[in-house]
């Protein structure tokens, strides 16, 4: 006769989500907490903006409302390398608006090595990096997961800030943050840009370095890679953000990395652009199109040239054909997580993804798919160098942010996660 000790019973998702919400909770300062006045109207269905809240709230001092607000990332790292403000003053500034925006901060870290930096600046008198003093955000979550909820738009709580890195393109609208770190496999950084009003940037897959992500995808994926890269509050931010990433040589330490130095091409005053206004398959609201329109004329009027795009290839193939690769996973490894959790499924994957195909994919199916997409890669290629661009104007999606679960599959931009490659500009010769 044997006898064991009883197996405590699993933990149910809903105690583990309880507790990562209290240590979240337990990292803020009750200083730094808002009133239950501005709790109490937060819902996804509120249509209240949001974004005046960091200055009428009273958390933030008049000098720390202007750090956080007077800025866009490069003028900031300037100010700090002039003495201007300490990393200390910055890193408190921006983890009080990070913490007004309800978003994952891990504050006292955050502190901690601003005073470090402050020191070596006080020795040295000089910055120790090119991004030294300024808080970067990182992408920890979906934009909807069962242990914080839902994030909503600063612009308007019922509306939807986009996904996957949408509490990134969130804390950066509200400033929170000034530049970001998101990933993209389908349009996740170039969604919730859209989304909130920022901008942000897909780059090449591996151009950004990718190790020692966490994933909840089968590890050796062979189809669409996820690439990793910034959300900010200007345009230069972007470039300031990827051109010193890329000028520390990544490669040397992360194999993910592409060995390629930043490169500073030739700038022309005038450009040659190619204009896409949509594909009938995927209609565009008319806010879009108008806004579309707008740029386009603008862009001319200041000397550059436009040129319609009709003949273009059929973009349904290429989405249907990037789900397909997100299909390839036989083991269905994502979805196995969630239902070893217990957890309930988000209603936004009902609407975002299709339905996993029934019969599995094999060996035959994947190099039909290599063939297609390779297909789909050479007509963008041709399109681009027989119309000598230097680069292509298109919708971010067929609408402006949507209400919550609302926003479907996003075609114009999981195009280029398919195509994933980097076209040159044609050499023109003058004869």
């Amino acid at each position: 006769m044997s006898c064991s000790a009883a197996t405590p019973a699993a933990e149910l998702w809903q105690e583990i989500a309880a507790k990562k919400r209290a240590e979240v909770a337990s990292k803020i300062p009750p200083e730094w907490r808002l009133l239950p006045s501005y709790l109490d109207k937060v819902s996804p269905t509120s249509t209240w903006n949001v974004l005046a809240v960091p200055r009428e709230c009273g958390i933030l001092s008049q000098d720390e409302i202007h750090i956080t607000e007077g800025h866009d990332a490069v003028s900031l790292v300037e100010a700090i390398a002039a003495g201007t403000y300490t990393a200390l003053q910055v890193a408190t500034a921006f983890c009080k608006r990070a913490a007004i925006a309800q978003q994952l901060i891990i504050f006292e870290d955050a502190l901690s090595r601003a005073r470090d930096l402050d020191a070596y600046f006080a020795e040295t008198g000089k910055v120790k990096g090119p991004f030294h003093g300024l808080p970067i955000s990182l992408k920890s979550a979906e934009s909807e997961n069962n242990v914080f909820g839902r994030v909503l738009n600063p612009h308007k709580l019922s509306l939807g800030a986009g996904g996957s890195s949408g509490g990134e393109g969130a804390l950066v609208a509200m400033r929170g943050s000034l530049l970001g770190v998101g990933t993209d496999i389908a349009g996740s950084i170039r969604i919730p840009a859209l989304c909130c009003g920022v901008f942000g940037f897909k780059p090449t897959a591996s151009r950004v370095p990718y190790g020692g992500q966490g994933s909840g995808s089968r590890p050796g994926n062979p189809g669409i890679l996820a690439s990793a890269g910034p959300l900010a509050t200007s345009a230069r931010d972007l470039r300031f953000f990827l051109e010193n990433i890329i000028r520390a040589k990544p490669w040397d330490c992360d194999p993910t990395a592409f060995f390629l130095p930043f490169r500073d091409p030739e700038r022309h005053s005038k450009l040659k652009l190619g204009y896409f206004r949509g594909d009938p398959s995927y209609p565009l609201h008319p806010p879009v199109a108008r806004a579309l329109g707008a740029a386009v004329e603008q862009l001319r009027k200041s000397g550059h040239s436009v040129e319609v795009l009709d003949q273009l290839p059929d973009l349904s193939k290429a989405v249907n054909l990037a789900f397909k690769y997100f299909d390839l996973d036989t083991a269905k490894t994502s979805f196995g997580y969630i239902a070893a959790g217990g957890e309930p499924k988000i209603a936004s994957l009902k609407t975002s993804s299709p339905e996993p195909s029934k019969e599995p994919l094999n060996l035959d199916d994947l190099f039909a798919m290599n063939t297609a997409r390779a297909q789909i890669i050479a007509e963008w290629q041709n399109i681009w160098l027989e119309n000598h661009l230097d680069a292509i104007i298109m919708p971010g999606h067929r609408s402006t942010a949507v209400q919550h679960d609302k926003y479907g599959q996003p075609p114009y931009t999981v195009l280029w996660n398919l195509v994933d490659v980097t076209y040159p500009r044609p050499v023109l010769s003058n004869h």
